[in-house]
């Protein structure tokens, strides 16, 4: 038990670092990109990653989503 503690709180200090390096990262960015460009190139960034951790999932076409929440992509859409 107490190694999943461990792990625990070393995940979260990881997320901790990424989640402040984005913040100084992007206001150095802002200097040669766009915000329109920074904010596509981190959503590619992330397909990459999702596509690595599920790529079955991604692939298939089935939704990943619950039957509770398919109403909140068409939301965001319009």
């Amino acid at each position: 038990m107490r190694n999943h503690a461990c792990l625990g709180h070393l995940l979260a200090v990881l997320t901790i670092l990424i989640w402040g390096t984005t913040f100084i990262s992007t206001k150095m960015i802002l200097r040669e990109l766009s915000p329109v460009a920074i904010f596509y190139a981190r959503f590619a960034i992330a397909l990459l990653c999702l596509l690595f951790l599920r790529p079955r999932a991604l692939r298939s076409g089935k939704s990943c989503i619950s039957p509770g929440w398919r109403w909140l992509p068409p939301c965001f859409a319009s």
